[in-house]
């Protein structure tokens, strides 16, 4: 029966021994701690952008006509300068015959007109005045020397400056004749009639040029549903150019991330359809943020990144969705582990071990990583923190 009690004795030792190793475990648990350490923080995050051509055109008809020939169709690879159609100029051409006859109706009604034979005459007397004014001054000159020499008498001095002042007020009485006849010339529409004419026969002369439209660059035909007989017009597109192999990602980036972003970064693309990932390189960046809505309908603001493709997999094509995944390495500063955090409604704490003592202490985050987070206040180098402060 000894042995009995003996047993009954073992018992509650035993249940004893088994609650101090389980209390001696949580509190191991409870009360791990982390060092606040000096270092750098890695970020990496993604964006939504679409694959698109780099040269990218929309070719419209240059005035109201028919299309004459067709050489290429939809689909099809060309190259800068190809003849791509060939516009009808018989319209042109015919309105082109019509203003060169009314500017030759014109001058030959502005010939007839007493005003402009007046202007004429006018601009002739000008010149000769002119002309005979060149010469009496050079004859001044010379008589000017001849006397200073001895060899004139000074009277020859005054009658030359006579004549010089009699010739200027002849130019300046033709040059106000000049000015009325102009004046009266002007008060009739026959001007401003032909400077319209002539710069609508420059503006035909221009449109001519193009009815031979061609490719701006090397690249391939899309949406082009144009015809021989066709009528075309300024407003309606012919046809989609898209270039050959030049292709870059353009990808809105929030603007809160968008310090974090430099020109020659490198980035990773990927493309979820086909499984595909391949480098690339921030090629520019926008200068103002635009408003895009987010999937939830909030406004967000983004500025618009282009990144240049290392090389474009064959199997993407324009328009496609690009995930590209950004990195941002930051300066060196304090890190904490981001499970130590006790976020609430007052603000955010940590629980730090000041002489032996643990308090919650309130502090002030930067840059928040997967794992790690930045403290701007609150805590130095080398101090310990509760690595779970939920558990206390």
């Amino acid at each position: 029966m000894k042995w009995k009690k003996w047993l009954y004795g073992l018992v509650p030792l035993l249940i004893l021994l088994l609650l101090f190793f389980n209390w001696q475990t949580r509190t191991g648990e409870e009360y791990a701690f982390a060092k606040v350490r000096y270092d750098s923080i890695e970020l990496n995050w993604k964006e939504k952008g679409y694959l698109v051509a780099q040269e990218d055109t929309v070719l419209y008809g240059p005035v109201t006509t028919k299309v004459l020939e067709v050489y290429k169709k939809s689909g099809d690879k060309v190259q800068a300068g190809e003849l791509l159609l060939r516009l009808d100029g018989r319209p042109l051409q015919e309105r082109l015959a019509q203003i060169e006859a009314q500017i030759e109706g014109i001058q030959q009604e502005m010939n007839r007109e007493g005003a402009y034979w007046q202007v004429t005459i006018e601009q002739e007397e000008i010149g000769q005045r002119q002309l005979r004014l060149t010469e009496i001054e050079a004859d001044r000159e010379r008589i000017y020397q001849l006397v200073e020499a001895g060899a004139k008498a000074p009277v020859e001095l005054e009658k030359i400056e006579q004549e010089w002042e009699m010739e200027q007020s002849r130019l300046t009485q033709a040059q106000a004749r000049l000015t009325q006849a102009e004046v009266l010339r002007d008060q009739g529409d026959w001007s401003r009639r032909l400077r319209a004419l002539e710069e609508e026969k420059q503006g035909l002369y221009r449109d001519l040029s193009t009815l031979e439209v061609r490719a701006p660059f090397a690249g391939t035909i899309l949406g082009m549903e144009v015809h021989p007989g066709k009528m075309i017009d300024p407003s309606r597109p012919l046809l989609q150019l898209i270039g050959q192999g030049l292709f870059e990602v353009e990808v809105p980036v929030f603007h809160e991330e968008i310090n974090k972003v430099q020109k020659g970064q490198e980035v990773l693309l990927s493309h979820r359809g086909t499984d595909l990932a391949i480098s690339g390189i921030v090629k520019n960046i926008g200068t103002r943020a635009e408003a895009k809505l987010s999937p939830l309908g909030l406004e967000q603001r983004r500025v618009p990144v282009y990144i240049e493709l290392q090389e474009k997999p064959e199997s993407w094509l324009e328009g496609f969705p690009i995930d590209v995944t950004f990195s941002w390495i930051s300066e060196e500063s304090l890190l904490i582990p981001r499970t130590s955090l006790l976020s609430t409604v007052e603000g955010t704490y940590v629980y730090a071990l000041q002489d032996g003592v643990i308090e919650r202490r309130e502090i002030r985050l930067g840059v928040l990583g997967e794992e790690v987070v930045q403290v701007l206040e609150g805590l130095e180098e080398n101090e310990e923190i509760l690595l779970f402060p939920s558990t206390i």
